[in-house]
């Protein structure tokens, strides 16, 4: 199961795929422990990292100390023998005129 700290930063509706794509980079580790003395091009082992894409994310908001929603595109790689995960977000930009207008709402509720 996913550690509690990982599953209260992430969305409800998109835990499910976080923990698979965690399950999955811990696999590719043990893995790639068999496979070591194997050279990998480096697009060999970049399309077998899990990738998910608009994830809800709780983050700081910029300008307001306070958590809100925001989404992410996250990469989940294993960390070389260790069962470490380390995972890599990028925030995207609203993708629609309507996530735009439900974040300055909030940010304003937020801020009076």
């Amino acid at each position: 199961s996913m550690p509690i700290s990982i599953q209260n930063l992430i969305g409800e509706d998109d835990r499910e795929r976080f923990k698979i794509a965690l399950g999955r980079a811990r696999s590719l580790q043990e893995t790639s422990e068999v496979k070591d003395f194997l050279p990998a091009s480096d697009l060999e082992e970049w399309e077998n990292v899990p990738q998910l894409r608009g994830v809800k994310t709780l983050v700081l908001g910029s300008r307001v100390d306070f958590p809100i929603y925001r989404k992410y595109d996250w990469t989940l790689s294993s960390e070389g023998h260790s069962a470490r995960v380390i995972c890599a977000g990028r925030m995207c930009k609203p993708s629609s005129e309507v996530d735009q207008e439900e974040e300055s709402s909030l940010l304003d509720f937020l801020n009076n």
